[in-house]
């Protein structure tokens, strides 16, 4: 009878203090006097300066505990308990009073029971805010700069073979060029691309290809690039090789820009009309040309000053295709043989096609007219060359395609170049591939011949250029 008392006894101090959980729960710290809610003292886990535990020790390290863990332990404990004396009451034989008394305790224990599980589905105590103070600002206008550059590598191998004249190093790899990119921003609006290539000729040699910076947003919509670029004549010029869809350079750019392409130094300024429906952009440079003319092959002149000009237009017809078209010019002053310093320009249109049949497939049409232009006595001096190809990306692994190439050799030379190539290539990822290339080509300076190429494209980092 003693046993059944104390239970009873227990069980009424835990139905009384249930509210009591619940309002310390809901309301720590709550004054003495509200309504319904006995009197705790507030707690805080602040300490006295006194008893502080000093930086990096054990327990200031450790998370502050949920206080409603502690209630459901001591919840789950009283709920033992009353599930022990229950048992020993259920033990006793006969039927009495104490039947009774276990009916009311058995629904404690229920209560007592759905209180534990709803304090479990409640979201735990937010953690403390973090009250680390913000890194301490950089020095002015060093918005957007890091520590590191985003560096990049590319490399490519090209094996020849063919007609001696007409396909140089054949019959081995060669090595032909490392690109290394270094790019950044520097400030706000303000970032550099610097491109280091080594290329094999009689020895290796390590130079710039490109080196700028650029100022965005100067106007909206208005660029601005300074240093050493591949000047933006046509669509082709700008590109790095081993951007290019094939390997071999197409003859009209060898002969009327330069084996490296046309390159100077100097500042464009990019303007992108506000148009809706279309894009156009406008580009004005000026330059002292660097790149060298080699053997009547190039642009032999500039070095002193020249000016390009290019307006760049788009459109897309519908949803999977869009037509490009350019107009450019590039003018200087040179030496001319037999008759001295004279005006020498270029003059290019470009035209370009594009669709999207499915997914991972893609098709390009691209072709580019270049007149070569020289002030002789008695009028101009007009030198013609083009190229047309044709690119189909059948998935993301390969891609085949087809150029057809003429061209005549600046004036004074005589001569024309023609031929075609067709060329296929297997993706192992977007910067390493394998491309097969076929090209015949005639020309009487030059000399007729066959030439297949192997090329092995490889390189690592967040490689960028600019649009194209």
């Amino acid at each position: 009878m003693n046993r059944i008392r104390y239970v009873t006894f227990l069980a009424g101090i835990l139905a009384a203090g249930l509210p009591a959980f619940a309002h310390a729960e809901e309301a720590p710290g709550a004054p003495a006097g509200t309504p319904g809610v006995p009197a705790v003292p507030a707690t805080t886990t602040e300490k006295p300066e006194s008893i502080k535990s000093p930086a990096g020790s054990a327990e200031a390290a450790a998370p502050a505990q949920d206080p409603r863990d502690r209630q459901i332990e001591e919840l789950r404990q009283a709920i033992i308990s009353l599930q022990k004396a229950v048992l020993a009451g259920q033990a006793q034989p006969g039927k009495d009073a104490r039947d009774l008394q276990i009916e009311e305790l058995k629904k404690v224990i229920e209560q007592l029971q759905s209180r534990v599980e709803e304090l479990e589905k409640r979201p735990a105590t937010p953690p403390p805010a973090d009250t680390t103070p913000p890194p301490a600002p950089g020095p002015a206008g060093a918005g957007g700069a890091t520590f590191i550059p985003n560096i990049s590598a590319v490399g490519n191998i090209v094996f020849g073979a063919g007609d001696a004249r007409r396909v140089g190093n054949r019959g081995r790899f060669n090595f032909d060029e490392f690109e290394i990119a270094f790019q950044d921003a520097v400030a706000p609006k303000l970032r550099y691309d610097v491109f280091l290539s080594a290329e094999k000729g009689e020895e290796w040699k390590l130079g710039m290809e490109e080196g700028f910076l650029t100022a965005t947003a100067l106007y909206p919509g208005l660029n601005a690039r300074v240093g050493r670029i591949r000047v933006p004549f046509g669509k082709f010029n700008p590109l790095h090789t081993h951007v290019w869809p094939f390997i071999t350079q197409p003859s009209a750019e060898t002969a009327l820009l330069g084996p490296d392409g046309l390159i100077s130094d100097g500042a464009l300024l990019e303007y992108t009309l506000p148009t809706k429906g279309f894009f156009v952009r406008g580009e004005l440079g000026g330059w002292q040309t660097s790149s060298e003319a080699e053997d009547g092959l190039g642009f032999a002149a500039g070095e002193l000053g020249a000016y390009s000009g290019r307006l760049w237009l788009g459109k897309e017809m519908g949803r999977d295709h869009e037509l490009e078209l350019g107009f450019s010019r590039y003018q200087g002053r040179g030496t001319v043989a037999d008759i001295g310093r004279r005006r020498v320009a270029l003059n290019g249109v470009d035209l370009t096609y594009r669709a999207y049949p499915g997914p991972g497939r893609t098709f390009k049409a691209s072709a580019e007219l270049i007149d070569h232009q020289t002030d002789v006595p008695g009028g101009d001096a007009h030198r013609l060359g083009g190229f047309v190809y044709v690119v189909y990306r059948m998935n993301q692994f390969w891609e085949t395609g087809a150029r057809a190439d003429y061209t005549k050799f600046a004036y004074p030379v005589d001569g024309y170049d023609w031929g075609g190539s067709l060329f296929l290539t297997k993706y192992l990822t977007e910067q390493t591939s394998l491309r097969l290339e076929y090209q015949y080509a005639n020309s009487p300076l030059l000399g007729s011949g066959n030439g297949i190429y192997f090329q092995i494209l490889f390189g690592s980092g967040p490689h960028t250029h600019n649009l194209q």
